[in-house]
């Protein structure tokens, strides 16, 4: 249950980023390496995290996945995953439809990134650190200058710090 296909890619992780929830059930039944990771360093937990794949994430929290793991190698993005053009014009085209998350990244500072409260609430009860800097921002600087209350309102229920600043020397408030 812990192979990896010739990318490097384990099963759970594979489960994840398509989202059959109910493989990812039947491999942590089956008791998979719930923090196996890619090629790249990024964790099912991860991986479920940014692309909003709720009842995912949830599953490998219930199965104590490593809320805080980062990922490793490099940064990543889904359509760059796919498509390593080596072009400037290309480069622009895809980061134009699609998110880069930055080595270091946390489940928590991608959920952020993606907008989802629901995965947010559900990495902050699994107790998600709230101070982990990706790139220079924490994920409450990040959620306030995306203008996002809801998850602003929960990271601060987590005691995320309102004092923290990012490169700027700009704060939350």
């Amino acid at each position: 249950v812990n192979a990896k296909n010739k990318f490097g890619e384990p099963l759970l992780v594979m489960a994840a980023k398509e989202g059959y929830a109910e493989i990812v059930a039947e491999l942590l039944a089956a008791n998979v390496d719930v923090d196996a990771v890619d090629a790249h360093g990024n964790s099912a937990l991860l991986i479920a995290s940014a692309k909003l794949r709720t009842e995912i994430v949830r599953l490998l929290l219930a199965a104590n996945a490593n809320v805080n793991l980062a990922t490793g190698a490099t940064d990543f993005s889904f359509l760059k995953d796919v498509m390593d053009v080596g072009d400037a014009e290309a480069e622009a085209a895809i980061r134009s439809v699609d998110t880069i998350y930055v080595k270091g990244s946390t489940p928590l500072a991608v959920a952020v990134q993606s907008g989802s409260r629901d995965i947010v609430s559900a990495l902050l009860a699994a107790h998600a650190d709230v101070t982990v800097r990706v790139d220079g921002t924490t994920p409450l600087l990040k959620a306030a200058e995306d203008g996002n209350v809801g998850i602003v309102s929960a990271l601060l229920a987590a005691n995320a710090s309102v004092n923290d600043t990012d490169k700027g020397g700009d704060t939350p408030l």
